[in-house]
């Protein structure tokens, strides 16, 4: 890959130097470098206005035909209607683009992700239309210097945008080129590709300049490259990181520069890709929804290229140039995109990213803003380091380019409406460029003479290299003899070794041997122990048996002896039941036979009653009769009460000879509960005892199921110790 992009990149200078200093890039490529398929010219009409093209890779940043059919101006839009065609802006003004800041608009064609046909590109690659149709003015249309289509390539950028301004800055001009929009456009692809197939403008800039020296023998040049960040309103040093926070200053000489930036010697190209690439690796990117590699710092890559007029070819050393130099600064200027949050959805240190970035193009934008007014307002460079550091670039010294990178996306209209305000709004600001012309002082001559000398110096050193090489050589050719008679004796002393070892491991053979033939007789003899311990076994599992067979025979009888004594318990309950029963039918049987009695008495004495009655009133009927009748009568009476009294005695000796049987039955059944707690008493202890013999039954069965066990473990250690064997 690394001899590819080396191949590409001396094919591009190849291109350049063909050239000639100062000359254009050539647009459309002839031969089959790696450059020839970015110079294809564009095709006449409206860009896009029927074109298709292939579906790209996902995330990719190269540039290629549109997506889908843009609808050309008067065609319909989705109502039916035809939207109405809002005139360009034209210039107001006939200062020329040299004098005044040219803009170029590059569309970057739809992503998969994307709905393209947002943009249309006039016939002349002037007039740009944006298309909204969600909106109440749904055509916008913008002029421009250039407008560069999807299907331009990084060589179109080049020759419509940074060839003149190189141009100038081999003159002694200053020069800026800045790559303007919303995050995703495709800035970072426009200006820093290193990439083989898409090499951006930072380098071709560099080739241009060094094809321009090498076409320029009459003068003598010096070319220094720094590189810069700013992130956060903090410059940062990407070719010496350590530098830290890098300030502004400000003087008549030199305007506005940054002290303690380094300012690297670079005599050719593969100087400055090196620097690029470094630069690259220091440079704050980070990942957000719009953009996977967003860059989160404003880069700033200057070259300051120094043009002495060559007095006396034949003379060396400083002396042989003059003292006036043209100095021409190129300030390539990768601007942050500007980014929403709600749609980049960044946060935390991400969103405080955004907001410096897009606080800084707030004020670049007032600063054109100001420029542009045709009336003096007051333009606040200070308020941010980037328009400070660019102060010359807008309105002062330096020849100026604004690259706006758009995407022809429907989804990004809002921003794409405001970057080419931003970029119409820039063509009205207008530069005085002039030559920088210097004369070196005598310090300035002394670190000319310094860096010839250092150049001298490593000329010199690189011979001494040579010559060290060299020696260096003879002794690796002595080293490599005094080695290969090192392995040679290393090899004998291996094979000696090798000989000691397989004596050695005969000997532990032999011993191994020794080892087995002990290890056999050992296994005889545990084979031995084995057989009596097996013998054993069968012995004591044949005793186990007996006992257990005895232990199950006492437990059987002891079991009969439980269920007779629990039969007799359930044959004295019955009877105990049939007692209860017995006495309830006497009690009950009296009861009724008392009450019987009880009631025949009362009837009986109910009746005597009604007759002593009947006789009292025939007697007292009868009173006046005769003393003798009353006499009779009190004498019947008495007879009558006299038996009633007798037969009541004799019906209470019968009712208490019935309850003395009810207390003899009563008795009976005490004995009978009596009997029946000693039966239970009884069946308690042979369940007691039964328990017991479970328990040592139990007991002793643990006690050989653990003989067994441990003589099974001995059993098989003494099987695994032979299988060893």
């Amino acid at each position: 890959m690394a001899s590819k992009k080396n191949a590409s990149f001396k094919s591009f200078f190849s291109v350049v130097n063909a050239s000639g200093a100062g000359s254009n890039l050539p647009s459309r490529a002839s031969s089959s470098g790696s450059l020839a398929h970015l110079c294809t010219p564009p095709k006449p009409g409206w860009v896009g206005a029927a074109q298709e093209h292939a579906a790209s890779a996902p995330g990719s940043t190269g540039f290629s035909a549109p997506s889908s059919r843009r609808p050309s101006f008067s065609e319909e839009n989705e109502d039916g209607m035809t939207p109405p065609r809002t005139p360009p802006l034209r210039r107001q003004t006939t200062v020329p683009a040299e004098d005044r800041v040219k803009v170029v608009v590059r569309l970057r064609p739809a992503q998969d992700h994307e709905t393209g046909g947002a943009m249309q590109v006039s016939e002349d690659g002037k007039d740009v239309q944006l298309l909204r149709t969600k909106v109440a003015m749904p055509s916008s249309e913008f002029y421009f210097d250039e407008v560069l289509g999807p299907q331009a390539g990084q060589a179109d950028v080049y020759q419509a945008a940074v060839a003149p301004v190189v141009a100038d800055v081999l003159k002694g001009y200053n020069g800026t080129v800045l790559a303007y929009g919303q995050t995703g456009a495709g800035k970072t692809f426009t200006l820093g590709s290193l990439e083989p197939d898409n090499i951006g403008m930072m380098p071709r800039a560099a080739a241009a300049i060094f094809a321009g020296i090498k076409g320029d023998v009459s003068h003598h040049f010096t070319v220094h490259m720094s590189y810069l960040q700013i992130y956060m309103e903090l410059i940062q040093d990407l070719l010496n990181p350590k530098a830290g926070d890098l300030q502004l200053r400000e003087n008549a000489e030199d305007g506005v520069h940054v002290p303690g930036m380094k300012e690297v010697l670079v005599t050719r190209l593969e100087d400055c890709l090196e620097l690029l690439k470094v630069g690259e690796r220091n440079r704050s990117y980070a990942f957000t929804k719009m953009n996977a590699h967003s860059s989160r710092s404003h880069a700033i890559v200057i070259l300051t290229v120094a043009k002495r007029r060559v007095v006396d070819p034949n003379v060396q050393g400083i002396d042989a140039v003059s003292k006036k130099a043209n100095v021409g600064h190129l300030f390539m200027v990768d601007l942050a995109g500007s980014e929403r949050l709600k749609k980049s959805l960044s946060v935390g240190v991400r969103a405080n990213e955004a907001k410096a970035i897009n606080l800084s193009l707030t004020v670049l934008g007032m600063c054109i803003n100001a420029r542009a007014s045709n009336v003096p307002v007051h333009v606040p460079y200070r308020d941010s380091k980037l328009t400070r550091l660019l102060k010359e670039s807008l309105g002062g010294n330096a020849r100026t380019t604004l690259v706006i990178a758009v995407a022809d996306a429907l989804e990004h209209c809002e921003e794409t409406q405001q970057s080419l305000a931003f970029g119409m709004r820039a063509m009205f600001v207008e530069n005085q460029a002039v030559v920088n012309e210097k004369t070196d002082d005598e310090a300035t001559h002394r670190r000319l003479m310094l860096e010839m000398a250092e150049q001298a110096d490593k000329a010199d050193e690189l011979g001494r290299m040579m010559i060290a090489k060299e020696s260096e050589l003879g002794v690796l050719e002595n080293r490599l003899e005094d080695e290969k008679q090192q392995r040679e004796a290393i090899m004998l002393a291996l094979e000696r070794e090798r000989q000691a070892a397989v004596d050695e491991q005969r000997r532990a053979a032999e011993a191994h041997l020794a080892e087995l033939e002990a290890e056999r007789l050992r296994q005889e003899a545990l084979a031995q122990q084995l057989s009596r311990t097996e013998a054993e076994t069968m012995k004591l599992a044949s005793k186990h048996a007996e006992e257990r067979a005895a232990l199950q025979a006492a437990l059987q009888a002891r079991d009969a002896d439980f269920t007779a004594v629990q039969r007799a318990a359930e044959e004295a309950d019955a009877a105990r039941a049939a007692l209860e029963r017995q006495g309830r039918d006497l009690q009950e049987r009296l009861t009724a036979e008392l009450e019987g009695v009880s009631k025949k008495t009362a009837a009986e004495v109910t009746a005597l009653e009604q007759q002593l009655q009947t006789v009292t009133a025939q007697l007292e009927e009868a009173q006046t009769a005769a003393a003798d009748a009353a006499k009779q009568a009190a004498e019947q009476k008495d007879a009558l009460l006299a038996k009633a009294a007798s037969e009541r005695s004799r019906h209470e000796a019968q009712l208490e000879e019935v309850r003395g049987e009810v207390s003899q039955l009563r008795g009976q059944l005490a004995a009978a509960e009596g009997a029946a707690s000693s039966a239970s008493a009884e069946v308690e202890r042979l369940r007691d005892l039964g328990a017991q013999l479970r328990t040592r039954h139990s007991s002793e069965q643990d006690t050989l199921n653990a003989e067994i066990c441990e003589l099974r473990t001995q059993l098989d250690a003494a099987r695994s110790s032979a299988e060893q064997s």
